[in-house]
């Protein structure tokens, strides 16, 4: 079995990601990594942690990584990103997936 750590701005593909690993008898996820992308961290590690909880596997531990690139001192999601996300996962997240009790892991 190979050891896998997913590094993720959860969003409905990266969901997917997970589920996939969760699912596979080859790799054991030992942890996720949250970053920026698509979502701003912090909401991509909610969203990490909601996925995980959801499908049975609270003891992935999450970990929120840094906010924006090392060369800049700030990370703003792309238009196209926020729409996309604002009319079709979104939905999903509020509507299907509760939000987790747990919280990320120190780094």
């Amino acid at each position: 079995m190979k050891k896998m750590i997913l590094d993720l701005d959860t969003g409905v593909d990266d969901a997917l990601a997970i589920s996939y690993a969760l699912g596979s008898p080859e790799i054991e996820l030992i942890g996720i990594t949250g970053t920026y992308g698509n979502v701003l961290v912090e909401q991509g590690v909610r969203n990490a942690l909601a996925v995980t909880d959801l499908l049975g596997h609270p003891e992935v531990k999450v970990y929120q990584g840094l906010p924006h690139s090392s060369t800049t001192d700030h990370f703003e999601v792309l238009p196209i990103s926020a729409f996309i996300t604002a009319t079709t996962a979104s939905a999903m997240w509020k509507s299907l997936i509760p939000t987790a009790p747990s919280k990320p892991n120190p780094r």
